[in-house]
């Protein structure tokens, strides 16, 4: 019985903070205070506040401090590199880390997950022995909001990109990217 009180009384905290859309979320988090201004740059602080489902990997701004010298303060400038690192962190649809820790894998291999982010970056998701990681970092926690969920992250995503094709055409990224280690190539899994 007490189980039940318990429940009922948390329904409605659940509710009202599901209640908030991303955008709100991130507004009010004291964490995210540069992902925001790079999501207003980037123009997606108005998809990301109406009721399409995403799935948004947070780095805090704790995260961002940890990039090299003069990255931040580059990306913070420019919105043609503010576009790429929050396109990179956006994946559409509603995820949460239990999404990526179900499933099936070959015996002895951990579960892993190749999705497509919104810029045409690349997410790989591992659930092994040591938890969940996300193009190599560790999910730090989540919350949820009206349309989507937020994963959160201590570090900023490299942004993975395709090789270039034969012709020389490929996923086009500015060189400071490069330059600063953000970037990386994506190597597909061979069938």
């Amino acid at each position: 019985m007490r189980l039940f009180v318990c429940i009922a009384l948390l329904l409605p905290l659940l509710a009202s903070a599901q209640s908030e859309t991303l955008l709100q979320k991130i507004d009010k988090d004291p964490r995210f205070t540069i992902l925001r201004k790079l999501m207003k740059a980037a123009g997606m602080d108005t998809t990301l506040g109406g009721d399409k489902a995403y799935t948004l990997f947070a780095p805090t701004d704790a995260a961002f401090q940890k990039l090299p010298a003069g990255a931040l303060k580059a990306i913070l400038k420019q919105d043609r590199l503010a576009t790429p690192v929050v396109m990179a962190h956006v994946l559409e649809g509603r995820y949460g880390t239990l999404s990526f820790m179900n499933g099936i894998s070959k015996a002895g291999e951990p579960l892993t997950y190749r999705l497509t982010m919104e810029g045409g970056y690349h997410l790989t998701t591992i659930c092994g022995n040591d938890g969940l990681t996300v193009n190599g970092l560790r999910v730090a926690n989540e919350m949820f909001a009206s349309n989507g969920t937020i994963v959160v992250l201590d570090s900023v995503m490299p942004i993975y990109v395709d090789h270039p094709k034969p012709d020389g055409l490929s996923a086009r990224l500015p060189q400071e990217f490069w330059k600063w280690g953000m970037a990386r190539f994506y190597d597909p899994p061979k069938s």
